[in-house]
């Protein structure tokens, strides 16, 4: 059950950044919340050498993935007030992510079928936390934000 209501925040802030929307704590620290609580949860009690390695090569694409998102969303400022919207680059970046772990999950576990659910968590959550960190590295204001969780000054 946990799980439908993660994937369906997943969904909603990702149909959300394509449209102009104030930026809040939740937008920032909300889905990388979940999705690291969700791959925590999940995470195998035994880790062997190839379970390292996928682990390794799904953060360096989610990393990759999240700057690609930081860096293609603008965030501009109206009355005081922070907006973000991301384009089309914002979709792709969402696709190439799921490309990437299905191939990855194929070389290294030989189907689709079975566990490492936690590693396609633990991916979302390093793409939406290295996008979040993009974003306040070019657009410090949004730390005001953080700090005093949404409300204007």
């Amino acid at each position: 059950m946990l799980a439908l209501v993660i994937i369906a925040v997943v969904v909603y802030v990702v149909i959300r950044k394509l449209m102009p929307k104030k930026v809040d704590r939740g937008d920032i620290l909300v889905l990388p919340i979940l999705a690291g609580y969700k791959a925590f949860t999940g995470l195998p009690k035994d880790m062997t050498i190839l379970m390292n390695t996928e682990l390794f090569l799904v953060c360096i694409v989610s990393i990759v993935i999240g700057v690609w998102q930081g860096i293609s969303t603008q965030v501009y400022s109206k009355q005081g007030i922070l907006y973000s919207k991301s384009g089309p680059s914002y979709i792709i970046a969402w696709i190439c992510y799921l490309a990437a772990r299905v191939l990855i999950k194929l070389i290294f576990e030989g189907s689709l079928t079975g566990g490492g659910d936690w590693l396609t968590w633990a991916g979302i959550a390093l793409s939406s936390g290295a996008m979040s960190g993009m974003l306040y590295l070019r657009y410090p204001e949004i730390g005001k934000v953080i700090a005093r969780g949404g409300k204007r000054e």
